[in-house]
């Protein structure tokens, strides 16, 4: 754990690490910025920040008008009593304490990072 580059932001080189989350993420909004990543076609609406609440929830009700476009391009599920693990500097038994009462639903996996999805 680098206290400086996750808490401060500082960071590390360029010839040190050449993808920091940073550069990363400065490539990426510099990318759409030219157009080089188009991103229209993934938008099929968009709604004021202040209705989120008011939409996340209608996600619940089968006839939702959001649910409803999502379900005309993706399988979608809904669960409900879901929680997010995330688990920074993880090892193989990192997982095993939340697993052992609760149902896996998905697992992502970077170097450093794993995420867990139950129920």
């Amino acid at each position: 754990y680098d206290r400086t580059y996750e808490e401060v932001g500082i960071d590390y080189p360029y010839h040190y690490v050449r993808w920091t989350e940073n550069r990363n993420m400065e490539q990426y909004l510099s990318s759409l910025s030219k157009k080089e990543v188009l991103i229209d076609n993934l938008i099929t609406s968009i709604t004021d920040i202040d209705d989120a609440p008011k939409l996340y929830e209608g996600l619940k009700q089968q006839n939702s008008e959001l649910l409803s476009i999502l379900k005309a391009r993706y399988k979608v599920e809904c669960k409900e009593n879901v929680s997010l693990f995330t688990i920074r500097h993880f090892d193989e038994n990192s997982s095993k304490e939340i697993l052992k009462s609760n149902k896996l639903l998905l697992e992502q996996r970077t170097k450093e990072t794993l995420q867990l999805v139950v129920c």
